[in-house]
């Protein structure tokens, strides 16, 4: 099987958006952290004029699904569900 780049989106702090990478299993992978004041991120792309994070949060936003702890497939474009023990905080 290929692999997947799942994220979700969680507000975190007042300055800075979280965006979770997991793998399969719904494990972390890695955790990146986007501005909500400039547009900036944490990720190897952070300086340049957007990245997949910055794009994530837009998606999550524009879903109303920050903070939701649903997943979501950047390379599939799509939502994946989640097993109900991978959702527990």
């Amino acid at each position: 099987m290929g692999r997947l780049n799942i994220y979700t989106v969680l507000s975190g702090t007042t300055e800075n958006w979280t965006v979770t990478k997991m793998d399969r299993d719904f494990e972390v992978e890695d955790t990146y952290y986007v501005s909500k004041h400039v547009s900036v991120c944490s990720c190897f792309a952070g300086s340049k004029s957007t990245c997949r994070h910055r794009q994530l949060v837009d998606i999550f936003s524009a879903e109303n699904k920050i903070d939701s702890r649903e997943a979501y497939d950047f390379d599939k474009k799509r939502w994946v569900p989640r097993p109900k023990a991978a959702m527990e905080p």
